[in-house]
Formats: C-alpha cells, sequence, structure tokens
C-alpha cells in the first residue's frame, strides 16, 4: 500500500513498515514521515518499523524526529524499530548513542571476540597479544620504553609500526566504553560543527558531530580530558 505523502507503507501481521522516498535531511522528507507515522497512530498501529534502505544520511534534526516517534508510539504500548540502516548511518546511531533507545535491526553475525566482557577487562598488550598483533618480546620492549620515557603503550606500539593505530585507538576506546570510529563524509551534521569556533574545536582536540536533544556528541583525542568537557558544555549549554 502506497501513500502519496511520499512514504511507502506495508503492512505484515501486526508491524507496520513505513519505506520513506526522500531524503531525511529535507524538511519535505521528515515532514511525510511525521504525517505516515500520524496516520498510523490515527489507525492505533503502534508497532512501527521504518526502513532506510534508500536514505543515505541523517542528522541531529531526523533522529529528533525517530525519537519523537518513539516516545509517540511507547506510549500507546508500542514501539519503533530502524532496519536496513547502511553502514553510516549505523555508525551514526551508535555514536550517538540512539541505540539505547530505539531498536535498530542489525546482523550480529560477525560480533567480535572483544565484545566478551572477560576480554574487556584485559590491559591492551594481553589484548594485542590474544589477537596475534604483537609477540611477548615486542611488549616486554614497548614496556621496557615506557618506564623509561614515562609515555603511553599504546604510542610506543605505534611508533615502532607494530600495530595500527586503528587497533590501538580501538581497543582503548573498548576500555574507555566509548565508541571508537574513522571520522569521514557523513559522519557529521555540517550544523553542528559551526556551533564551535574553529580555533577553539583546535585547541581543545574536539570536533562536534552531532547534537540530539540538547546532548552533544564530538571527536575527540582524548576522552579522559575533563576539562575540556567542561568548558564545551559552559560555552555551548549542551
Amino acid at each position: 500500500m502506497q501513500k502519496p505523502n511520499g512514504v511507502t507503507l506495508t503492512q505484515i501481521g501486526v508491524m507496520t513498515y513505513l519505506a520513506p522516498r526522500k531524503s531525511l535531511l529535507e524538511e519535505k522528507g521528515l515532514l511525510d514521515l511525521k504525517q505516515a507515522v500520524e496516520s498510523c497512530l490515527a489507525e492505533r498501529k503502534a508497532n512501527l518499523v521504518i526502513d532506510l534502505a534508500t536514505i543515505q544520511l541523517v542528522d541531529s534534526k531526523a533522529m529528533e524526529v525517530l525519537l519523537d516517534i518513539q516516545d509517540s508510539l511507547v506510549r500507546i504500548g508500542g514501539g519503533l524499530s530502524i532496519a536496513n540502516a547502511n553502514a553510516t548511518i549505523l555508525d551514526i546511531f551508535r555514536i550517538t548513542g540512539f541505540t539505547e533507545y530505539v531498536d535498530v535491526l542489525t546482523d550480529d553475525a560477525d560480533r567480535d571476540i572483544d565484545d566478551e566482557p572477560t576480554i574487556r577487562g584485559m590491559k591492551l598488550g594481553d589484548r594485542l597479544i590474544l589477537k596475534g598483533v604483537i609477540d611477548e618480546d615486542q611488549l616486554e620492549e614497548a614496556i621496557e620504553l615506557q618506564q623509561k620515557t614515562h609515555r603511553r603503550l599504546g604510542s610506543i606500539l605505534i611508533e615502532k609500526k607494530w600495530v595500527p593505530a586503528s587497533v590501538v585507538y580501538g581497543i582503548l576506546a573498548d576500555q574507555l566504553s566509548v565508541p571508537y570510529i574513522k571520522l569521514r563524509n557523513g559522519l557529521f551534521d555540517p550544523n553542528v560543527v559551526q556551533l564551535l569556533d574553529q580555533n577553539i574545536a583546535k585547541r581543545l582536540q574536539v570536533l562536534p558531530l552531532f547534537s540530539v536533544r540538547g546532548v552533544l556528541t564530538l571527536a575527540t583525542a582524548d576522552p579522559q580530558d575533563a576539562p575540556s568537557q567542561m568548558e564545551l558544555e559552559n560555552r555551548l549549554g549542551v
């Protein structure tokens, strides 16, 4: 069944699938989606799946609309699921914490060994040995250098080219319970980037990515830099 408002609706059992056919980065696309949801709510259809197969990107505003839809459905005993999101959108949902509030359907077949709680508690060097990235002799040498120079172990391993930076940062992010991403086109909201003066961003080594319901997601060189985070909260009111 296709509605004339730019959203395709399909009923499968108790689930209603909505497939937007216009970009959710544009006001018209968001308006079409909201109208389609209102139509479902009027018919007491409380279990919705939004199919993002044709959607390339989402921004802060689009996520706020999706969260509003989830709230409306929960109030009548239902809920929202997201299906067929591409890799970039999945990363956006993950780093912003969107997946904590909305069910995002993914293929978990390739779950990494690092998801195991016992692995997460291991030190960086031990995890790298477990992964087969370095051997014990390399780790011992790196630790000796760390003790002499008081530099971070990860920096030493990267400098020696024993371990790719992405592997080190990924493990450290997991230990700190913050997401790790490789910045690329689409993985930030241009309107949010402009919230922070470029000189301040360089000084703090941060890049604002998304702002959803007063919560700012940013890329940072140091997730443990609490003073910088407090400065951003005060400057931006988030």
